[in-house]
């Protein structure tokens, strides 16, 4: 990820053991940063096959550091992944 910039991906919502996909969890990307509050840039579901499109764009900044968390919840759990972001030279 680098700020500044869109991002478009897609995600997916599986079943740990048996990888079948978990329709309707919830998805959220926030990007939090050490110099500006937290900002969601993403809400959505799955769909029937576990999958959803994100797209939103990656605040810039001048300073700190910055990361994408990407969280998804289900009745069945939860789970996150954080990636941090770069700022473009």
């Amino acid at each position: 990820f680098f700020a500044g910039s869109p991002i478009e991906m897609r995600v997916a919502a599986r079943k740990s053991l048996s990888q079948a996909p978990i329709p309707a969890a919830a998805i959220e990307v926030r990007v939090i940063s050490t110099v500006e509050p937290p900002r969601v840039i993403f809400r959505g579901k799955t769909a029937a096959d576990g999958t959803t499109i994100i797209r939103g764009n990656i605040p810039a900044f001048r300073d700190g550091t910055a990361a994408v968390i990407i969280s998804a919840q289900s009745p069945i759990g939860s789970d996150e992944v954080k990636q941090l972001v770069k700022r473009k030279k």
